[in-house]
């Protein structure tokens, strides 16, 4: 990416508790945009995923990282990325499959997506590519002890989990990541 590119994250949630994780290389590369509906996230720009405040064909690339789930129309905001999405752009996304129930009192937690259900909500992009978050010990573990976990202790519990996981030749998932085409 050129350093002009534009870097669309839809549903950004705090943007400066992302830019210090897993996205930070993504969101260096071009011109990062934090985009939320919710004003204490402060985000750059204050909008939903179904009406975005841009013109169409603007963004290099779109991030929308457990989201859709928490929408009641995934379909619309699709169609927004797509929009907004210049031809040729990426969108990178992440979904889940077996996952416990994390809504809260602002944000409701609607829909669980299979392969083939994140393949038809993308159905006017050129899929790149779909694969499992993890396998089927760190999805265990995940159901069966997570939510009891203290916080601070959840991710070098997965990802110590995650070494020894295993697929079984069928995919028991927490959940699904897609790299989309315009």
């Amino acid at each position: 990416m050129e350093a002009k590119d534009m870097v669309m994250d839809i549903g950004s949630g705090i943007p400066k508790h992302k830019l210090a994780g897993d996205i930070l290389g993504v969101a260096n590369s071009g011109f990062y945009v934090a985009i939320d509906h919710r004003l204490s996230c402060l985000p750059h720009i204050l909008a939903d995923a179904y009406n975005l405040p841009f013109r169409d064909s603007v963004a290099d690339s779109v991030i929308s990282t457990s989201v859709l789930e928490h929408l009641t129309e995934p379909q619309r905001a699709v169609e927004e990325i797509y929009r907004v999405l210049k031809p040729f752009g990426c969108c990178y996304v992440i979904v889940p499959f077996l996952h416990g129930y994390h809504g809260s009192s602002d944000v409701g937690d609607y829909y669980r997506f299979t392969k083939q259900g994140l393949r038809y909500l993308f159905r006017n992009f050129a899929e790149i590519k779909i694969e499992s978050t993890c396998g089927i010990i760190s999805t265990l573990s995940q159901l069966l002890s997570f939510g009891k976990m203290p916080a601070a202790l959840r991710k070098p519990y997965l990802r110590f989990v995650s070494l020894f996981d295993i697929t079984l030749g069928y995919e028991v998932t927490r959940g699904w990541y897609g790299v989309f085409s315009r």
